[in-house]
This record gives C-alpha cells, sequence and structure tokens, in this order.
C-alpha cells in the first residue's frame, strides 16, 4: 500500500543520509568532503518531502 511505500522509501533515504555523512567524515579530500555533505542535504530533503506526503496521505484518509 502507499504508506509501507512510503515508510520504505524514507528508510532507505534516511540510510543515504547515514551513508553519506560517514563518507564525509571518513574523506581525506576536503572536496570530496563537500561532495558527500551536498549529497547528505539532498538526501535530507527528499526525507522532508516524503515526510510531507506521509502527512497529505494520512489526511487524505
Amino acid at each position: 500500500n502507499q504508506m509501507e511505500a512510503l515508510t520504505l522509501a524514507m528508510e532507505i533515504e534516511g540510510k543515504a543520509c547515514n551513508l553519506y555523512r560517514r563518507m564525509s567524515e571518513k574523506a581525506g579530500d576536503p572536496n570530496a568532503r563537500i561532495v558527500f555533505g551536498e549529497m547528505m542535504q539532498q538526501e535530507f530533503k527528499h526525507v522532508d518531502y516524503l515526510k510531507r506526503l506521509r502527512v497529505d496521505l494520512i489526511e487524505a484518509y
């Protein structure tokens, strides 16, 4: 169902956030840290978007 799909997507995006955070912390190259940090921010935006979709879905039912 839609709620399960949103929950799964949020879990996957959350794992991606954590992955990019860890990669940023471990990167020796300052430019790599910046890139991983930016990728992490994009994943946070995806999580926020999915949270809004979930609220909309809850309110629709």
